[in-house]
């Protein structure tokens, strides 16, 4: 390998950007967006993901695509997954404290996150600390971190489910699990991915493929959640596969927390007047 200028920028732009992560978390600059999940059959909102985002003050908003991997590279995701674990869930209590009935929520754990030994025990601390009901937290984790060590999933998996936590496979149809491990794996629903719905009214087989990821969930008594949805077209074409919810841009886009009230208030008025 030679030398290039570039890659003294790229590093240099590394350490600044995980310098600034570090002073983020001491700061509290980080913040939670909520984007809401419905029940396709009902229109009924059953809850929402809890999304990072970083609002920094010289720089705005950042989104989680430019500072996750280096926060993963510099082992912080772990600290930050714990903060946004904490947040999800003590939010969750306050709107279930001002009438909001309790919704599901979910939060995503990283690969690094289902390493860490102390997992287990941080959730049953912010539970406890946070009072937030176990049976209405569901936990996501994507394919391909699940096929990298099945065995020590698995297991942590189902401590997850013995305390009423629900887990699902994030962004199925792109780690290209077996039907073996599918079996065996204790989850309650599979996400599609959104590169499938985005192009389900295309010509690319994606159409086929997500058919047959719903028609695969239902087969092992699955919950299927399609993300990404985008147009009507998309969700009237869900609908009649029997996906069970959906979320994306075309029901909301991620929200802030108050944001998040007002649209649900709206959702939930607009579903009684034709209910």
């Amino acid at each position: 390998h030679f030398y290039n200028e570039d890659m003294n920028d790229a590093a240099q732009e590394h350490r600044a950007l995980e310098s600034m992560i570090r002073q983020a978390l001491k700061n509290r600059e980080f913040e939670l967006h909520y984007q809401p999940k419905i029940d396709i059959g009902t229109g009924a909102v059953l809850g929402s993901e809890s999304l990072i985002r970083w609002n920094q003050p010289e720089r705005g908003m950042i989104g989680p695509d430019e500072f996750i991997p280096v926060a993963e590279r510099c082992q912080l995701i772990v600290e930050i997954g714990e903060w946004v674990l904490q947040e999800a869930c003590r939010q969750n209590v306050v709107w279930q404290k001002t009438g909001m009935p309790p919704l599901n929520c979910s939060v995503n754990l990283s690969p690094f996150q289902l390493r860490d030994s102390r997992l287990i025990q941080s959730i049953d601390d912010v539970l406890a600390t946070t009072g937030f009901d176990p049976g209405c937290l569901e936990v996501e984790i994507t394919e391909s971190a699940i096929l990298h060590n099945i065995e020590s999933i698995t297991a942590l998996l189902r401590l997850l489910r013995m305390r009423g936590i629900a887990v699902s496979i994030d962004d199925f149809g792109t780690g290209y699990s077996s039907l073996t491990h599918l079996k065996q794996l204790p989850v309650d629903k599979l996400k599609i991915d959104r590169s499938f719905v985005s192009n389900i009214m295309g010509h690319d087989g994606d159409a086929e493929i997500t058919s047959a990821a719903i028609s695969l969930g239902q087969t092992f008594g699955l919950k299927v959640i399609a993300e990404g949805v985008e147009e009507q077209s998309q969700l009237d074409f869900l609908r009649a596969e029997g996906c069970d919810q959906a979320q994306g841009y075309f029901l909301s886009r991620p929200l802030s927390a108050a944001d998040f009230v007002e649209w649900y208030d709206a959702h939930h008025d607009r579903h009684a007047a034709t209910n």
